[in-house]
């Protein structure tokens, strides 16, 4: 998460000049951005529990969460894309990614007994509350829709972030993961 929230913190800041770069027709509805940047964040947030899954020797259970994300995911775009477009589609997707790591990290704890140790993440979180502060803020206050606007968004949304992570401080295996040193202690999940 440390790396992950100050990514889609930009992405967000940049979103309605950066689509546009995808493709000129891309000048409305760019929500779509940050819905489809849900799924991706729950995954960074409980995403090592696939690769405990793995490691344990347990890909079949691996494949029933993919399988279970994968049906979701048809469902609700055949539900939500005729009612809401390209947003039915980007919620669906979000819907179903999420649901898929929320399914691993439930098959580690109840099924393989590791729990993740989520309360690592609290410190993250809030100072990714505060990074989406900076950006809604900035949103309200001047507009981002060109490059102009955003970028000092995106610029002000990653200093932020990293100013209240620093005033809340890192934990010790964040400091060597940003060091270049790995991460996670022998043992832990999460």
């Amino acid at each position: 998460l440390v790396l992950a929230i100050p990514v889609v913190g930009v992405l967000v800041a940049v979103r309605e000049p950066a689509m546009r770069l995808v493709h000129g027709s891309f000048t409305h509805d760019t929500e779509i951005l940050w819905v489809l940047l849900v799924g991706p964040l729950v995954n960074a947030l409980l995403g090592l529990a696939a690769n405990v899954i793995l490691m344990t020797g347990h890909s079949r259970l691996n494949l029933a969460t993919g399988v279970a994300g994968a049906a979701l995911s048809v469902a609700l775009n055949l539900l939500l894309i005729p009612r809401w477009g390209l947003m039915g589609a980007a919620t669906a997707t979000a819907a179903s990614m999420s649901l898929q790591s929320v399914l691993q990290a439930l098959v580690a704890r109840y099924v393989l007994g590791i729990r993740l140790r989520l309360g690592l993440v609290y410190k993250p979180m809030v100072a990714g509350l505060g990074a989406a502060c900076v950006i809604a803020a900035a949103w309200n206050l001047v507009g981002l829709g060109g490059w102009w606007t955003a970028a000092p968004a995106a610029v002000l949304c990653v200093a932020a972030f990293a100013g209240m992570l620093r005033i809340l401080g890192l934990e010790e295996e964040d400091v060597s993961m940003l060091k270049g040193r790995g991460g996670a202690r022998h043992g832990d999940a999460g």
